[in-house]
């Protein structure tokens, strides 16, 4: 999440100017506590509910990309 801005231009958005923006997201996420991904947030025991869900939320439907539970379940894993 904090290396979303890539090296080169995006948009209108100068190099120098993405790494400045990226130096006071980081510091501000610093502040604040927030860490990145999920870890410390999502326990291991709650993946599976969490995925299922995910998977009835109203929304899953118009997804253009099918998934699976499992899916859901493994996109939450690498996140923490």
């Amino acid at each position: 999440m904090r290396e979303f801005l890539t090296s080169g231009k995006v948009g209108n958005i100068e190099l120098n100017e993405q790494k400045r923006i990226r130096k006071e997201i980081n510091e501000r996420w610093d502040a604040l506590g927030m860490t990145e991904g999920l870890k410390g947030v999502v326990k291991e025991e709650d993946v599976k509910a969490l995925a299922a869900a995910a998977f009835a939320d109203a929304c899953r439907p118009g997804n253009p990309r099918a998934i699976s539970v499992e899916e859901i379940e493994a996109l939450y894993r690498s996140l923490m």
